[in-house]
Parts: C-alpha cells; sequence; structure tokens
C-alpha cells in the first residue's frame, strides 16, 4: 500500500517530468506566504505545493491520505530525494543527453495522452438512480453475505507426534476444563488461564464471526450447529481438543441498496469511462490511418 501512496499517477512520470523540467515549485514569493513543509538547498516545498501534487493522485488514493495522512510524509521524502539527485543531475548536464531527453518526451507523451483520455472519458458520465437499482437487483448474489457465527473457544493442543499418553492427559485437561464451564465458571476467565490459543486466549477466547470455510470442519459443524449461550462438548481437530461457546449467530442475507449504492455508482462509472475511452482510442486509431506491420516489428533487433 505504501509503494502505491508514493507513486504519482503512472509511476513517478509526473514527478520526473516536474523536476527535470523545473516546473515543480511555485515562486519563492508565492512560497514564502504559505507553510513550509521541506527545506533543501534553498528551496522551500510548502503545504500548497503538496496539496497541488496530491490533487493529480485518482480519487482513490485521496480516500488513502485522507484515511493515512502519515503516508503523506512518505510522498515527501520522495519528492525531496528525487528532487536533490534531479539537481545533481541538471549541474552535470544530465538533461542535456539525447537519450535522456527521448525518455522524458515518452513520459510527457504517455501522462499527456492519458490525462487527455481521461479528461474525454470523464465527460457526460451521468448515473442515474434507475442505472444503480437496475445493477443491484440483476447483481445481488455480489452483495450476499453468509450465515456466520460468533464463538470463543478453549484449545488444549496436542502435538502430532504426540504419544497416546499424552493425547490422554490433554482431553482430561479439556474435560477438567468443561466441568468448570457447567459449574458455571466464567467461560472467557478460563479461556485466559488455560487455553493455548495465545491469538484468542488473552481476548478470552473470542474469535469474531466468521463463516463457514474459514475453520476446520469438525470446529465449524459444532459452531454452527450451537444456538447463542450454548457451549460444546469437547472437539477434537488437528490442533487437539476444543471447546466452543457460541455468543451470536447472523443469518445469510443480503447488503441493502443504501449500504452498496455508493460502490455500486463507482464501478458503473469506471465501467462507462472505460468503455468510453476505449471507443475514443478505436476511433483516434482509425482515423490515424495506423498500420502496424507485425512482422518488422518482430524481426527489429533488440540492443
Amino acid at each position: 500500500m505504501k509503494r502505491r501512496i508514493l507513486v504519482l499517477l503512472n509511476g513517478v512520470c509526473l514527478l520526473i517530468i516536474s523536476l527535470l523540467t523545473g516546473v515543480l515549485y511555485a515562486d519563492d514569493q508565492g512560497a514564502q506566504k504559505n507553510v513550509v513543509i521541506a527545506e533543501y538547498n534553498g528551496h522551500k516545498f510548502t503545504q500548497e505545493d503538496l496539496t497541488r501534487i496530491m490533487g493529480y493522485y485518482e480519487d482513490e488514493k485521496r480516500d488513502v491520505l485522507r484515511k493515512k495522512p502519515e503516508f503523506k510524509l512518505n510522498i515527501v521524502n520522495r519528492i525531496v530525494q528525487t528532487s536533490i539527485i534531479a539537481e545533481l543531475a541538471r549541474k552535470e548536464g544530465f538533461d542535456k543527453r539525447v537519450d535522456v531527453r527521448e525518455q522524458l518526451k515518452l513520459l510527457i507523451d504517455d501522462y499527456l495522452a492519458q490525462r487527455y483520455l481521461d479528461s474525454i472519458a470523464a465527460k457526460d458520465v451521468n448515473i442515474t438512480n434507475e442505472d444503480i437499482e437496475l445493477y443491484y437487483k440483476s447483481k445481488s448474489e455480489q452483495f450476499k453475505v453468509p450465515s456466520m457465527v460468533r464463538a470463543r473457544h478453549i484449545l488444549i493442543k496436542v502435538k502430532s507426534d504426540a504419544s497416546e499418553d499424552e493425547k490422554k492427559a490433554a482431553r482430561k485437561k479439556a474435560e477438567e476444563i468443561l466441568s468448570k464451564i457447567k459449574n458455571g465458571e466464567d467461560f472467557a476467565s478460563l479461556a485466559e488461564e488455560y487455553s493455548d490459543d495465545p491469538g484468542s486466549a488473552k481476548k478470552g477466547g473470542d474469535l469474531g464471526y466468521f463463516p463457514r470455510g474459514r475453520m476446520v470442519k469438525p470446529f465449524e459443524d459444532a459452531a454452527f450447529s450451537l444456538k447463542p449461550g450454548e457451549v460444546s462438548d469437547i472437539v477434537e481437530t488437528a490442533f487437539g481438543y476444543h471447546i466452543i461457546k457460541v455468543d451470536d449467530k447472523k443469518d445469510a442475507h443480503i447488503k441493502p441498496l443504501e449500504e452498496v449504492k455508493d460502490m455500486i455508482r463507482k464501478k458503473l462509472e469506471k465501467e462507462l469511462k472505460s468503455a468510453k475511452a476505449g471507443e475514443f482510442l478505436r476511433k483516434a486509431m482509425e482515423d490515424a490511418g495506423v498500420k502496424i506491420y507485425k512482422t518488422n516489428v518482430l524481426e527489429t533487433p533488440v540492443p
């Protein structure tokens, strides 16, 4: 996730272009009026600069930054590092090299084409409530939530190479704990004291909600057969002996439309934009009279 946040649009394309062409920063006078967030080599990098750059991100990436503001530090570090190296490169005339200029042109063309195509695709995109409802009704299986159970357990672990005596001792311990539960002792407290599952023991044996297919079958079958508040007999699995208590159960259901409405809208908008971009590109290629000579391409030597 962090790596995806560090990249600017398609890779570091825009950042590289900005740095090599010297257009990343606002003029110094304007920048000084803003809050400085980084300084190096006489440059001031401001909140205004960072906001402008984050504005080039896709909506999804900006949403991540709103939820995880600490990722902005990664962006600033990357920008500063790249800027310093780019300045050194310019001082040595590296930006005047033919191969660098050619690659820079490819980056600019690629970015320019993508932004233009995005703008074409975004025109007149209007997803109606009727579109959303139709999709919801026709794809209802996508929004199905399986039946789930919330359970606790106490595990008395048995090693795979345990002897018969060790297995008997483990089962006896499980039976003693089950007896304590039947006599009214608190399940969660007993789980904290006796369970060999470190992940759940500290939470009173709580495993949270899980659907079928998440746990090993003997455990799953026992858990789903219980009613809330009930405790199982001893259940044997490859891990050892379990005592299971069910806290809650949820029936399978379809998520309500209001819960998934925004997600459906974004999906339909993305699909429509993709279709429009594809059609525009197809027509542009046709109007340009594009011919690609496959044999000649394949026979072109790789340097």
